[in-house]
């Protein structure tokens, strides 16, 4: 509740809750379910997902997601902490608020709320946060998880059409010309 009020957050569906784990006890995720009528599916390596009524929640397993994506912010929070590196594609920016994040959990550095808004990058506009993010994804990795056909509809067929060399022009062509047939 103070969260959302704190950063004008207005509905429950706008909320979403990150669980943190290292380990679990034997049968959480099935007395979660029985227990307490939360159903957390899985939707990728290390990371399940509970829509909880108008809440989602994030079941993130840091060990899982280490192993698989080693440069991935998340490490931060684990034991891989130490280990955790980056590539060159990293701008400094972003490096200044890793390193001040890192400061503030590990060497138990009091963060002030001034600290944080002070730092070179910050910024609370979630597009942009959300820009920031998406580029450090390759277009692939952007893509997963989205059909074909929802690309289509978000294109015009200009847009399709823009960028095709003439070997696939023709290659539509032959194919157009067949379906009329």
């Amino acid at each position: 509740m103070l969260c959302k009020r704190k950063f004008g957050i207005g509905s429950d569906r706008d909320v979403r809750i990150a669980l943190l784990y290292s380990h679990t006890e034997r049968g959480f995720f099935k007395s979660a379910k029985q227990d307490h009528g939360l159903v957390f599916r899985k939707i990728e390596t290390g990371i399940r997902q509970c829509n909880a009524g108008n809440l989602t929640l994030f079941a993130m397993n840091l060990v899982e997601l280490g192993k698989e994506r080693p440069g991935h912010l998340l490490n931060l929070f684990s034991s891989r902490h130490g280990k955790l590196a980056f590539g060159q594609d990293v701008s400094p920016k972003v490096l200044g608020v890793i390193q001040h994040v890192y400061e503030c959990l590990f060497k138990r550095r009091n963060m002030k709320h001034e600290d944080v808004k002070n730092l070179p990058g910050f910024t609370r506009d979630m597009n942009e946060i959300r820009r920031r993010l998406l580029q450090g994804y390759s277009t692939e990795e952007r893509l997963e998880g989205i059909s074909p056909e929802e690309i289509r509809r978000r294109l015009s067929p200009e847009e399709w059409l823009e960028g095709l060399s003439s070997e696939e022009m023709d290659r539509l062509r032959k194919i157009l010309e067949q379906k009329r047939h």
